[in-house]
C-alpha cells in the first residue's frame, strides 16, 4: 500500500495542465490517424490564423466590448474566438487544404498531433482570449515566451507541411 500511496502522492503533485496536454495530443492523434493528417494540419491552419487575426478584431467595428474586464467582455471574447475558428476551419477545407483522404498513417498520426499541439500552446501563451479563460502553466511559459512564437508556429506549420506530404510516410 505504500507504492500506491506514493504512486497517487507523486501524480497529485503533478501539474494538471499537463495532464490536459497529453490528452490533447492524444485526442488529436486518434482524429488525424482517423480522419487524416490533411485535416488536423487545416485546423492547425485554421487556428494560427485565429490567433494572429483576434487581436485584430477588439478594435473591429462590431466587437467594441472585447478584451475588458467585465463578464460579458470576457464572454463574448470566447464565443468570437470559437466563431473565428469553426469559420475559418470551414474556409480551409473549402480551399482544399483538407482532402480527408490520408487517414490511417500512424507515424504521421502522432507527429502532426504534436505540431497541432505545439501550436495550440503557442496560442494559448499569446491570445489573451485563451490564457484568460484558464492561465497558461508556469512550467512551459520559458519555452512558449512571445519571442519564442515566430519559431514555435513556424516549426509545427513546416512539420505540418513536411508530414502531408505522403511520399515521406
Amino acid at each position: 500500500m505504500d507504492s500506491l500511496a506514493s504512486t497517487t502522492s507523486y501524480i497529485a503533485q503533478f501539474p494538471t495542465e499537463l495532464f490536459f496536454i497529453a490528452a490533447l495530443s492524444l485526442v488529436a492523434a486518434a482524429f488525424a490517424y482517423k480522419s487524416g493528417v490533411s485535416r488536423i494540419s487545416a485546423i492547425t491552419l485554421a487556428l494560427v490564423t485565429t490567433g494572429l487575426l483576434f487581436p485584430i478584431l477588439s478594435v473591429t467595428w462590431p466587437f467594441p466590448n472585447m478584451g475588458t474586464d467585465s463578464a460579458a467582455g470576457w464572454a463574448s471574447s470566447i464565443i468570437t474566438f470559437a466563431l473565428l475558428a469553426g469559420a475559418l476551419i470551414f474556409i480551409m477545407r473549402r480551399i482544399g487544404v483538407d482532402s480527408g483522404m490520408d487517414g490511417g498513417r500512424a507515424g504521421a498520426s502522432v507527429i502532426s498531433a504534436i505540431a497541432f499541439t505545439i501550436a495550440a500552446l503557442a496560442l494559448w501563451a499569446y491570445v489573451p482570449a485563451i490564457y484568460s479563460f484558464y492561465p497558461f502553466p508556469a512550467l512551459l511559459a520559458p519555452y512558449f515566451a512571445i519571442q519564442y512564437f515566430f519559431w514555435w508556429i513556424m516549426g509545427a506549420l513546416a512539420t505540418l507541411a513536411v508530414i502531408s506530404q505522403n511520399r515521406i510516410w
